[in-house]
């Protein structure tokens, strides 16, 4: 969003900003899908069975992890060529930490690519 109202006002995108704000938003975007699904599922009661609801919830984790995983590769691709300067890559960067941590911290737990259906 702010890369687009910077574009808009007339300022040129460095390289690489664009996805230094895409992919955290996506990370979170597939974390809210994520809780949506799931809560769906729990009101349907769609544990036992592979149902659009259960696979819904194994996908929306992996996705995720994914989005996670390239925002911080982008931060630190940011980071290492400079493009990017310090202060526009402060709430990417800080987004794409917690993101990843939480995605380490349900990896831990076991919940990226749950199965529910095989237990």
């Amino acid at each position: 969003m702010l890369a687009l109202i910077r574009r808009l006002r007339g300022r040129a995108l460095a390289s690489g900003e664009f996805a230094l704000h895409a992919w955290p938003a996506a990370a979170g975007l597939a974390w809210t899908v994520l809780l949506l699904v799931f809560e769906h599922m729990a009101r349907a009661e769609a544990y036992g069975t592979a149902n659009p609801l259960s696979v819904g919830v194994c996908i929306c984790s992996l996705a995720f992890a994914a989005c996670s995983a390239a925002a911080v590769a982008e931060v630190v691709r940011a980071g290492v060529a400079g493009t990017v300067p310090l202060m526009l890559r402060l709430v990417p960067s800080a987004a794409a930490i917690a993101s990843f941590g939480m995605t380490l911290w349900l990896m831990f737990h076991g919940i990226i690519g749950l199965r529910i259906w095989a237990w």
